[in-house]
Formats: C-alpha cells, structure tokens, sequence
C-alpha cells in the first residue's frame, strides 16, 4: 500500500482483491456488460446487484473504515450512512471531465478491473493543473476522501479501448 500526499491524501494499493474474487468480478463485469452493453454515450453504469458470492467480500473492504485513519480531513457523517456500489465502464474515446468529488461522497475507492491495459485517474491541484495519473493496473486500487475544490480529478478512455472498474463509495444520506 503507498500512501501519497500529492496533490491531495489519497492510497494505493496492488492485488487488492484476492485473486479468485477478483476473477469473479471480472467475470461478473463481462456477463452485465453483455447483457446492457455500452449507452451512445460511450458509457455503462450500473449498480451492483446483490451476489451471495461476493457481498461479504465487499462489503468488508470499504464497510470496515480501516481507511479512514490515513485521512486526517474527510466529510462528517453519522450513522445514517449507506455504502454504494457500482460496476463503471467507458468505451474511446471518453473523458469524463474533471471534477471534485459529489458532495455525499465521504470516502471513494475506484478498483481497476479491465482491460490489462488502459488509463488510470488523473489527479489535479487545488487549481485544475494536472499533477499525476494513478497507473492502470488490473486489480489496482485508488481511495480516497472527498473535499470539496480539492479532490479535483478525471479519467478517460483511449480510441479503441474500453476501461472497467467496480466502484464503492460511503455516502452521507444527509445530503441531496
């Protein structure tokens, strides 16, 4: 796990998953994107369905906070907090400009699926100027807490090719 401070706190972290439930999301990924496939947009979005298989492993990932004790300023939130999960995929060209993270996102953690190669997330300072990508590596984990005007960043999709990741976010309900 590296811990990195610029241009804002965030982690990364190899072989996030244990390889035989990384190779299920995998194939889970696949089979949804065969059934919904792409929007005109170049775009798949979808949120993650219940899965006897793999509920206890995600949920224990980002459920457990144990990240949160490298995040010295994170949003406030209380008990009345949910956990979403979603599968995320793009097709190139795409890019998703740049943003600060949504209000109600308190803790993110974007985990790259597929293809084995492809562009990571890109992160910028505090003014929009491009400091660093976060590498695409399958299996390859970025988190981070949301700060409004800081957490500035985007990801995108090269012509040709197609980028996957499952995405879990802890978000404050008492935001709408």
């Amino acid at each position: 796990m590296e811990i990195l401070k610029e241009p804002w706190p965030h982690l990364v972290i190899d072989d996030y998953y244990p390889e035989d439930v990384f190779q299920k999301l995998i194939s889970y990924s696949k089979r949804k994107l065969k059934e919904n496939k792409f929007g005109a947009d170049g775009r798949f979005r979808m949120r993650f369905e219940r899965d006897p298989e793999l509920d206890d492993i995600l949920s224990d990932n980002i459920l457990s906070k144990k990240y949160f004790k490298y995040f010295e300023n994170h949003r406030e939130y209380n008990q009345d907090f949910s956990v979403y999960t979603e599968i995320s995929g793009i097709i190139g060209p795409y890019r998703y400009k740049i943003h600060s993270e949504a209000p109600n996102k308190v803790m993110s953690l974007v985990v790259y699926l597929g293809p084995d190669r492809g562009r990571g997330t890109r992160l910028y300072d505090k003014d929009k100027n491009f400091v660093k990508e976060i590498e695409w590596k399958p299996n390859r984990a970025f988190i981070f807490c949301g700060q409004d005007d800081v957490t500035w960043h985007d990801y995108l999709c090269d012509k040709g090719y197609f980028r996957i990741t499952i995405n879990q976010f802890i978000e404050r309900s008492d935001c709408a």
